[in-house]
């Protein structure tokens, strides 16, 4: 709220805010330097990570974070490629092929920095210019998905706290396990748009049917790893969304 009253006072000052406005820009460039740095190292972070896992945890308990994995990955990437893209075309009208082609920048830049804070200017510079999308529409659209569309996310803790309780050898019902989804997409929406956000907001989702808080601990040396996937299906939310919505705020085409 306070950002948008900052945002329509610069706009209603002028030129009286140009340094305002000047400073902004020059912050802008400093965190898209950073960001480079970050996506140059992560990979090497990853492996160290992986490699810690790997010489400190039992094989048991590997091999059952590798099908976990596994499962998350590939519900996520069927989510992005196959449920998003139908949706897309439905009620947006485009093609998802052109879709890809003009997200990928802000795609490969969520895959390697996990946050859609981080990826939302390249989100706004990929739908105005390669998706068409007016600047008032995802100006308005990309920044409210970058906060509250995290279905990535949402997919994420509920598959989770699932296997946390499979783990530990608890049979939830059913009424329990749609409890566990509908709290993971409510704590979705306050998870904040920075690296691994989605493991503090899970604790609410494991509470929700008496599983310890403590359990997540098990997922922390490969939530990283996951995490970029899964950032992967947050932004290109955010980006499809803006296409549908600029596709049904359009005014109607007069034909004279």
């Amino acid at each position: 709220l306070f950002a948008l009253f900052v945002g329509i006072a610069l706009v209603k000052g002028g030129e009286r805010f140009h340094a305002v406005r000047s400073l902004s820009q020059q912050f802008f460039d400093i965190m898209m330097m950073m960001i480079t740095w970050v996506m140059k190292l992560a990979p090497l972070g990853l492996f160290a990570l992986l490699a810690k896992l790997v010489a400190t945890e039992a094989i048991r308990v590997l091999s059952r974070l590798a099908e976990f994995a596994v499962v998350v990955t590939g519900t996520t990437i069927f989510h992005g490629v196959v449920v998003l893209p139908l949706l897309l075309w439905i009620f947006g009208k485009m093609d998802p092929i052109t879709f890809f082609k003009g997200t990928k920048t802000a795609l490969i830049t969520a895959f390697a920095t996990s946050s859609s804070s981080a990826t939302m200017p390249l989100s706004l510079k990929c739908a105005q210019e390669n998706l068409g999308v007016r600047a008032q529409t995802a100006g308005f659209v990309i920044p409210i998905g970058t906060q509250l569309n995290m279905d990535g996310t949402a997919l994420y803790e509920a598959a989770a706290a699932l296997f946390i309780a499979n783990l530990m050898g608890l049979d939830l019902s059913l009424g329990q396990q749609l409890i566990v989804c509908l709290t993971a997409m409510i704590a979705s929406l306050g998870a904040p748009g920075i690296p691994s956000a989605g493991m503090v907001t899970m604790i609410m989702v494991l509470q929700s049917v008496g599983l310890p808080a403590e359990a997540i601990a098990i997922l922390l040396p490969i939530d990283r790893l996951l995490d970029t996937v899964r950032t992967v299906v947050n932004v290109q939310g955010d980006m499809m969304i803006s296409v549908v919505v600029d596709h049904h705020t359009k005014a109607p085409e007069i034909k004279v």
